[in-house]
C-alpha cells in the first residue's frame, strides 16, 4: 500500500528544526544541483537545536575541512528560530542560501536567505 507523501507519518522531537527535501523532485544523485530555496520546519512545543551537515558528496574533500554544518535551534516561548554556521564550519557555495521555514501544522511560510551570518526568525 502506498500513500502520498503529504500523508506520511513521520515522528518528530518537539523543538526539533528538520531540512525537508523539496517535494516535487529528488535528487538522484549526492552532486546533483538542487533548484529552489531549501524548506526547513519546525515541530514546536519544546526548545530544541538540530544541525544540516553538508559536504560536495563525492570527494573527500571533507577531511580538509570543506564541509557546512548549520545549527538550528528552536526557541519555544518566543517562536524564535536562529541560523548559524557551527564552529568550525564555513559556508560551501552557494553563498546565499534562500530559505523557506514553516511550522509543522501552520499554512504560513516564511522566506529568508542565509549568507553565513547568523540569522534570527521569529515565526
Amino acid at each position: 500500500m502506498t500513500s502520498p507523501i503529504s500523508r506520511r507519518a513521520a515522528l518528530k522531537r518537539l523543538g526539533a528544526a528538520a531540512a525537508l527535501p523539496s517535494l516535487v523532485r529528488t535528487q538522484q544523485y549526492t552532486d546533483e544541483p538542487v533548484e529552489g530555496p531549501l524548506t526547513l520546519e519546525v515541530y514546536p512545543g519544546a526548545d530544541g537545536a538540530s544541525t544540516l551537515y553538508e559536504d560536495d558528496g563525492k570527494t573527500f574533500d571533507h577531511r580538509r575541512g570543506a564541509w557546512m554544518r548549520l545549527s538550528m535551534t528552536w526557541r519555544d516561548r518566543d517562536r524564535r528560530l536562529t541560523l548559524a554556521l557551527a564552529p568550525g564550519s564555513r559556508l560551501l557555495p552557494p553563498s546565499r542560501r534562500p530559505l523557506e521555514v514553516r511550522v509543522a501544522g501552520e499554512t504560513a511560510v516564511r522566506s529568508a536567505v542565509f549568507e553565513g551570518e547568523p540569522l534570527e526568525l521569529r515565526l
